[in-house]
């Protein structure tokens, strides 16, 4: 009668492979959970463009009065970046709100202005009619293009030019 069964040597030779395989697996998890967030985090910029963008168009008041225009802003920085919501009055700025960004940089600066009733945009400094800002870590970049001629903003993968 043949003895069936594994030796010693192919179990352990198993359980290698299988180590090795795994922690490729959860190392491949990590880089892509990493750009995962990142991809978040740009998203998340662009919507609250996009919120103040459709605040001008709608002519939205805030504290019960109409502001003169309405902003966004977003500074260069390497750890703790935020980006600002803000309702312009011929006197006086109000910050509608303030979001934080987590495990991300800031490269470029942008201020856009977005004017009642037709929400046009003015890119600062200078009245530009693009600009971009790039949102990065480690891992990987996005860059963040705005047209203040069409009123587009669009994200495109990679750094910018």
């Amino acid at each position: 009668m043949a003895n069936r069964g594994f030796t010693l040597i192919e179990l352990l030779v198993a359980i290698g492979i299988f180590t090795l395989l795994s922690s490729f697996m959860v190392v491949n998890y990590r880089d892509n959970e990493t750009i995962r967030t990142l991809k978040n985090q740009a998203q998340e910029t662009i919507a609250g463009m996009e919120k103040i963008q459709n605040m001008a168009l709608t002519g939205e008041s805030v504290n019960g009065a109409s502001p003169a225009s309405y902003q966004f802003s977003i500074a260069e920085c390497a750890a703790n970046c935020s980006y600002k919501l803000s309702a312009v009055f011929a006197d006086h700025t109000d910050v509608i709100s303030q979001t934080n960004l987590k495990s991300v940089s800031i490269k470029g600066s942008l201020q856009a202005d977005f004017s009642p009733p037709r929400g046009n945009m003015t890119i600062s400094p200078g009245n530009l009619s693009t600009a971009a800002f790039e949102i990065y870590n480690a891992q990987a970049a996005y860059c963040v293009k705005v047209n203040s001629v069409s009123g587009r903003i669009d994200l495109v993968s990679g750094s910018c030019p």
